[in-house]
């Protein structure tokens, strides 16, 4: 189920870059993020009121207090134009991943999410009359209804939903496992891309995806060796200590039933006492008896 759920990530979060091509052209930038992240936080909101979501302990969350910010600050301020923010927006999902992680283990996923999406549309509000200026008629051309959708499907789906699934992987996998998922996002918005837009990927495109998906193979690959080396190390590492006969001999005892074992030990005696008997029985009546019947005793 968890790597159901990393999968499902991958989609939905692939699915944001064309929804995102589509919405910035009318709402722009920072309209865009403040639109995404309050719709995520409505909908999260509505969802805690039915799940009856625990309000965070910051008394028992001292080490998560430090984290919050950049939590919300990987939701928040993860948008821009140029690569800086780019890279950016990446060190800030890279650390919202690790941060995560620790709190994962006093909460749901959803609760997680949740907290954190809360935080982040705090951090955007000083945004907000970008989004206003976008949806007003009367300072522009008004975002047309396709932008409004692919806002409100960044909020509900990649947003909300995928958060949530991807912090319930984060929650039983480890983070360097879950996040080799992430290599897959390129290859599958190329695909979603040209469904979507229509957009056919050029050769610079093409060889990123395939980078991509070699990455994900390599980083499996090695993994898996890694894991296979470790458990062929402990295995000679236990079947060392321990010598082939007692080995054999614990073998047949574990698979032998439980009255069974009872048996066979007295067999054995018994096996060996007839050898012992069959060995020594002779000498000892060629000692007690005479050489010569007529001598007497």
């Amino acid at each position: 189920m968890r790597k159901l759920a990393a999968a499902g990530t991958v989609v939905l979060w692939a699915s944001a870059f064309p929804a995102i091509t589509v919405a910035v052209a009318g709402l722009g930038p920072a309209g865009l993020a403040v639109a995404r992240l309050a719709v995520a936080s409505a909908a999260l909101a509505l969802a805690a009121l039915a799940l009856r979501v625990r309000w965070p302990a910051l008394r028992v969350r001292r080490p998560a207090r430090r984290d919050l910010p950049l939590i919300a600050a990987a939701h928040g301020l993860g948008f821009g134009t140029s690569a800086l923010l780019v890279l950016a927006a990446a060190v800030l999902q890279a650390v919202f991943h690790t941060a995560q992680k620790p709190l994962l283990a006093r909460y749901t996923s959803f609760e997680v999410t949740a907290y954190a999406m809360w935080a982040g549309t705090v951090f955007v509000l000083p945004w907000t009359g970008a989004l206003v200026h976008a949806l007003s008629p009367g300072t522009g051309p008004p975002a047309g209804g396709a932008a409004i959708g692919s806002a409100v499907f960044l909020g509900l789906a990649p947003s909300a939903a995928g958060f949530v699934l991807w912090a319930y992987a984060m929650g039983g996998m480890d983070v360097g496992r879950v996040t080799v998922f992430l290599y897959l996002v390129p290859a599958a918005a190329i695909g979603i891309a040209l469904a979507w837009l229509g957009q056919v990927p050029g050769p610079v495109e093409l060889a990123g995806g395939v980078i991509a998906l070699a990455g994900v193979v390599l980083a499996r690959d090695s993994r898996a060796a890694g894991e296979a080396g470790a458990a062929g190390d402990a295995r000679a590492a236990g079947g060392s200590r321990v010598p082939a006969g007692d080995q054999h001999r614990g073998r047949r005892q574990r698979d032998a039933r439980p009255g069974q074992q009872d048996q066979q030990r007295p067999g054995r005696g018994e096996q060996v006492g007839r050898r012992v008997q069959r060995g020594y029985l002779p000498g000892r009546l060629q000692q007690r008896e005479p050489a010569d019947p007529a001598v007497p005793r």
